[in-house]
């Protein structure tokens, strides 16, 4: 992980397994702080749903849908932070 604290304390998980399709989603803190015009979050439920509902398009198609959300969330504003996001998707 970049930029943590390194104060924090995290706990061990165990090893999972991952098969075809699976994906992993990481995003910064930009996207989920992203604001309308009313001052709302976008928040951390609206991204897993996006990728959740696209999981069987691309990672690049996955992206795409999500950035355009939070571009129509904001109405186009400027955001105050940078906005990543990763999509991995294990394929055969």
């Amino acid at each position: 992980m970049l930029g943590i604290e390194p104060s924090l304390k995290f706990l061990q998980v165990p090893w999972i397994d991952i098969h075809p399709g699976d994906l992993l989603f990481l995003f910064t803190d930009g996207l989920t702080e992203a604001r309308n015009a009313n001052g709302d979050e976008y928040g951390r439920q609206l991204p897993v749903d996006i990728v959740c509902r696209n999981r069987q398009e691309t990672s690049n198609l996955i992206l795409q849908e999500l950035f355009l959300a939070v571009y129509e969330f904001t109405s186009g504003r400027n955001l105050k932070d940078d906005m990543t996001a990763v999509v991995v998707k294990l394929i055969e």
